[in-house]
């Protein structure tokens, strides 16, 4: 597998993004980000808690019983790593919410990936 660049970042995030808001295929949606890190991925989400490792400890994000459609509004990419802007919207059972985080992403020569992904409180 080719180890991603940051200036493969920009697609394989909006894949991944895109495949998040369809919601309809875990395993696309999990390989998207095994593309993103072959080198294996550590995230922080939201910064504060402990860094979880692997792709597979993102499919706890996925069997959320909310409902979260994102949109990246901003992407900086800069020497081997990049900040996003994330907009997050969706409902609860008894409202709807907007709720924006700043994501960094830093890839390693090995091919991974850490994400921290920072959240109001």
């Amino acid at each position: 597998m080719t180890t991603p660049t940051i200036s493969d970042l920009r697609p394989l995030l909006e894949r991944s993004l895109a495949l998040w808001n369809e919601h309809a295929d875990k395993d696309a949606w999990l390989d998207s980000w095994r593309t993103m890190a072959p080198g294996g991925l550590t995230f922080e989400d939201p910064v504060g808690t402990p860094t979880q490792h692997g792709v597979e400890a993102l499919a706890s994000l996925w069997d959320r019983p909310v409902s979260v459609t994102i949109t990246m509004e901003q992407l900086v990419l800069s020497g081997s790593e990049a900040a996003a802007v994330m907009r997050n919207e969706g409902t609860t059972a008894d409202h709807a919410f907007c709720v924006h985080t700043v994501e960094t992403y830093a890839l390693g020569a090995d091919g991974s990936l850490h994400v921290r992904v920072f959240a109001p409180h």
